[in-house]
């Protein structure tokens, strides 16, 4: 199990939680900033247009859940 929390990382890149994490890769749990929910079980599916792009689990509506990289808080592979 992978924790990475933005603090940590603060004189990183801007994806700095994502910058190792391959296309493809399940993700066990997914903390957005100014959210309530936590993403549960979901895949990184990668980038387009700096928007980091997640796809199953519990993600309401088109099934694609769209995420700016500085919003990421927390990771859990």
């Amino acid at each position: 199990m992978f924790w990475s929390y933005r603090e940590e990382m603060r004189n990183n890149m801007q994806s700095a939680l994502l910058q190792n994490v391959a296309s493809g890769t399940y993700i066990a749990q997914l903390l957005i900033r100014n959210t309530h929910a936590v993403y549960k079980n979901i895949v990184f599916e990668g980038y387009t247009n700096h928007i980091a792009l997640f796809s199953g689990g519990n993600i309401p509506a088109s099934g694609i859940l769209r995420v700016h990289p500085n919003d990421i808080i927390a990771i859990v592979i």
